[in-house]
């Protein structure tokens, strides 16, 4: 992984979770969602200016569980997380 400055909340989350990144090149950005079985319950994908963005995600269609995030710049994995949703 690329070192990027990233930052997630709240975590735990219930309907809704802010993703932070600072991304050293413009492009294209992906955001997936998996939960405890590697599946994919979500993906976004917009392009974006180099420097500190920020991406509000809804929840609020997924059980409470364990989700794993990972971003992805240009097609390569930048960061990667784990995060609850409580309901």
């Amino acid at each position: 992984l690329e070192a990027i400055g990233f930052n997630l909340y709240p975590n735990p989350a219930t309907d809704q979770i802010t993703v932070e990144a600072n991304l050293p090149q413009s492009g294209e950005l992906s955001i997936q969602v998996l939960n405890t079985l590697g599946q994919r319950v979500m993906f976004e994908t917009s392009s974006e200016v180099a420097g500190q963005i920020q991406k509000t995600l809804s929840l609020g269609n997924l059980p409470a569980g364990i989700y794993h995030i990972d971003i992805i710049s240009d097609g390569k994995r930048m960061a990667s997380e784990q995060f609850h949703i409580a309901k």
